[in-house]
């Protein structure tokens, strides 16, 4: 096998099965082990950023974790969200809240009612 028939991509792990998985990049694209490849890559759980080696058949030969940035002392800017809530998903989440400050009382603190909110919302999402 040439270097031309391998090509590089960094990812990050979606979903895992036995045999392969699908990155957060192409969801719908199940990557399947090469059983040639020596050593045989170890799928890293979902979430990870990976470097992945495919060669020409499609198959992946190598997978290599990709360091996390180091910490910088500066204060980060919020990363946006990938995509805006539903407007189903926003009437999920007032009403969560809503619930949340009436159970809480007045006594509770904003932290307290948007944990509360939190656990309802994933309740009525599940």
């Amino acid at each position: 096998m040439t270097a031309t028939d391998t090509r590089t991509v960094t990812a990050t792990i979606a979903r895992v099965n036995g045999r392969g998985f699908t990155t957060q990049e192409q969801p719908n694209s199940w990557l399947n082990l090469s059983r040639y490849a020596k050593p045989a890559p170890t799928i890293p759980p979902s979430g990870t950023e990976v470097r992945l080696t495919i060669d020409g058949d499609g198959y992946v030969r190598a997978i290599e974790l990709v360091p996390a940035p180091p910490a910088s002392s500066q204060p980060q800017a919020p990363r946006p969200t990938t995509a805006a809530p539903t407007k189903d998903q926003s009437i999920v989440r007032m009403a969560a809240v809503k619930a949340a400050a009436h159970i809480g009382g007045q006594g509770s603190t904003a932290e307290n009612v948007l944990e509360l909110a939190a656990k309802l919302e994933a309740w009525i999402s599940r």
